[in-house]
């Protein structure tokens, strides 16, 4: 089934400064207007930490540049490299030497492995603290299947598994409104941080007050086939501190939300070429893209909306050096996009 149970060193933390419950995310939508949400979550986070020296990184002209670290997310890193050399631990791990797949159903018990269709756990987050606390993905890979049927817990992860950068979350490619993630309100359905890298795709997200998906912090998430249902005061898809996020294949919006796409403080946005946004109904969205201190959101190349006229609200804003390449595509909404204090959109 899998190779020899090892030993490895791994660095490992539980460091709660760095949980979701002890932090708020603050998106400004303009001089003067600002809104905080605040993420409810598990106390403490256990983290792998990677220290980055430096890193590729688009630039809003499409070249290759080094981020420049300031000295806060230098003292940041340092905090977290000291922290995870303190408490190092030596754990013992089964070596994949194949994909492993981990089974999650809503009428699951997470006191089992994951490991059987017929015996799944009932959350992501213990089959990916499964994945994280006992495997080695060095041969092999990291699949965490969905099976049809609402999910009332998000998942959080933070740092990166042994032996692979990627996680893949995969719901019902068949019918994608068959999988539902529903956090409570205040919370992600996905929440990524610290260095995390993920993969989700063919699912539904809705919920009051939520966000869809949260990435922070040098982290990369790859975003297929979703449809986003009704998230009042929510946000789709947001990204901060040098956070990436690429978006492939078919969306749709099913409900109202204050933002769709937003990046603040170096983040990045690509939109695939190809990629097509349906949307069914009237909705608002009050900001379909918000791009802030020095982020990029790009589209590529023939991305389609399809009944755009059914969205009102804001175009965009870019403000404070935020970038918004629209690639050609006029985004919709009923209010003229905004740019200033050096943003730009084109």
């Amino acid at each position: 089934m899998f190779g020899n149970k090892h030993e490895r060193i791994e660095l490992s933390e539980d460091v709660a400064a760095y949980s979701v419950g002890q932090m708020s995310s603050e998106f400004r939508t303009g001089p003067g207007e600002a809104g905080t949400i605040v993420f409810n979550g598990p106390e403490g986070a256990s983290q792998r930490a990677v220290a980055i020296i430096s890193m590729r990184w688009p630039s809003c002209g499409g070249d290759k540049m080094t981020v420049a670290m300031t000295a806060a997310v230098i003292r940041h890193l340092i905090l977290i490299v000291a922290f995870t050399l303190a408490t190092s631990a030596r754990a013992e791990r089964f070596e994949a030497d194949y994909s492993v797949v981990f089974f999650v159903n809503p009428s699951g018990d997470d006191s089992r492995d994951c490991r059987s269709e017929a015996a799944p756990c009932r959350t992501m987050q213990q089959a990916y603290r499964r994945a994280r606390r006992e495997y080695d993905f060095a041969k092999g890979g990291c699949t965490i299947k969905l099976a049809d049927g609402v999910y009332t817990d998000g998942l959080t992860t933070t740092g990166t598994l042994v032996g692979t950068h990627l996680c893949q979350v995969i719901g019902n490619p068949a019918n994608r409104e068959a999988v539902i993630v529903q956090p409570p309100p205040g919370s992600a359905a996905f929440d990524i941080q610290d260095l995390a890298m993920i993969s989700v795709m063919d699912l539904t997200i809705q919920g009051e007050r939520i966000i869809g998906f949260y990435g922070r912090q040098f982290v990369i998430v790859d975003i297929a086939r979703i449809k986003f249902g009704p998230m009042p005061d929510g946000i789709a898809v947001s990204m901060d501190h040098q956070a990436g996020a690429n978006l492939v294949g078919h969306f749709s919006i099913d409900g109202e939300m204050v933002a769709f796409l937003t990046a603040n403080r170096l983040s990045r946005f690509h939109v695939a070429g190809g990629v097509s946004i349906s949307v069914k109904k009237p909705v608002n969205i009050h900001y379909f893209v918000m791009s802030y201190q020095n982020s990029l959101v790009e589209f590529g190349g023939e991305v389609q909306l399809k009944n755009s006229q059914f969205i009102s609200g804001q175009q965009y804003r870019a403000y404070q050096h935020g970038i918004i390449n629209t690639n050609g595509l006029v985004l919709p909404g009923t209010i003229a996009g905004q740019a200033a204090l050096g943003g730009q959109a084109y």
